[in-house]
């Protein structure tokens, strides 16, 4: 019986270290493919398209994202398939009719929500924004 706790005790450890050191995104870049899935309803959740992941948004959503257990799929317009693929010169957003850039968007079963403007604000005041939306559509 001690031989059983000591060997559970030794692989909970493990897993705990196994564990730590992964800083897991909230945000997750997807390919044109994947956004539409997410137009089309076969995938739903909070989306983002961008054109330069640098934007001063993206750190505090990733931030709400995360107190809330939450994540999101974001599209770089500049790396069309996804986060292994190579960033291209032009960028492309086939689906620039139907999501604005900019802006994050909830999608469930094909119908889009009212999106929030993530330039549009900051600090604190583009905190509590996200932090509405996703208490609204969670």
């Amino acid at each position: 019986m001690k031989k059983i706790f000591i060997l559970s005790l030794l692989l909970l450890s493990i897993s705990l270290l196994a564990s730590c050191g992964k800083d897991e995104s909230a945000l997750n870049q997807i390919s044109e493919d994947s956004v539409q899935e997410i137009y089309d309803g076969k995938t739903n959740g909070f989306f983002v398209a961008t054109q330069n992941v640098e934007e001063s948004y993206f750190e505090t959503l990733e931030e709400v994202l995360k107190e809330n257990n939450t994540s999101a799929y974001f599209y770089n317009t500049y790396q069309p398939e996804g986060a292994d693929a190579e960033v291209v010169d032009k960028q492309k957003f086939d689906l620039a009719n139907r999501f604005d850039r900019n802006k994050l968007y909830y999608v469930k079963d094909g119908e889009v929500h009212d999106p929030i403007r993530l330039k549009s604000l900051t600090g604190l005041e583009l905190s509590k924004e996200i932090q509405s939306y996703i208490d609204t559509h969670k």
